[in-house]
């Protein structure tokens, strides 16, 4: 996956835009009416029959959560988890499950799922704490890109203040070729000292 710079965050995913991803209309019907009941009637929620259907509705929607079913034509659920989490590593994934997934549960898990849930059995405070969950999830990713990014902003501001200070010390010297030879001399003290280090 390509990384997610800070110039990324402002276009990043919530947990506001839900996507259910299943090829039964009855039960992705099923589970849309639950989360109108749960996140009211101005949730934002997209709904797809397969995966392919899915990695549309995902590059045109700033969805972050998916509630997926395993078995589809197509595309199926696995492979939507790992071609999405290859595209949007922030996006959390719900599984939605029947009694025979348990090894394409168990795969999905390698993946970084939230959770599964077995949909026949599916209720609105299940359905709830999954989505809490996932929302902490990633609430929790983008957390973490931003601390990481905060250290390498300061380690790079303070390798620049480093750097500042031996250029201004060289300008002292006046000339640009002392300038040169001194970077060249800092240089050169350096990968000595790593090797005497080592």
């Amino acid at each position: 996956a390509l990384p997610i710079s800070m110039t990324d965050l402002r276009a990043r995913r919530s947990g506001g835009q839900i996507l259910v991803v299943d090829d039964d209309k009855l039960i992705r019907g099923d589970i849309t009416h639950l989360l109108r009941r749960i996140l009211g009637e101005s949730a934002e929620l997209l709904e797809a029959y397969d995966g392919r259907m899915a990695m549309q509705k995902l590059e045109a929607s700033q969805a972050g959560i998916v509630l997926t079913d395993m078995r589809m034509p197509r595309m199926d659920g696995l492979a939507l988890i790992e071609a999405a989490r290859g595209r949007w590593p922030d996006l959390q994934f719900i599984v939605l499950s029947n009694y025979d997934d348990f090894d394409y549960v168990k795969q999905s898990f390698q993946h970084g799922i939230v959770d599964y849930t077995l949909k026949y059995q599916i209720d609105a405070p299940t359905l709830e704490k999954l989505i809490e969950r996932a929302r902490e999830a990633l609430n929790a990713y983008w957390r973490g890109r931003e601390y990481l990014e905060g250290m390498r902003k300061d380690t790079l501001y303070e390798a620049s203040l480093r750097l500042g200070g031996e250029i201004a010390q060289c300008l002292e010297s006046s000339t640009v070729p002392a300038f040169m030879a001194r970077l060249r001399r800092r240089s050169e003290e350096r990968r000595v000292g790593k090797e005497c280090r080592s």
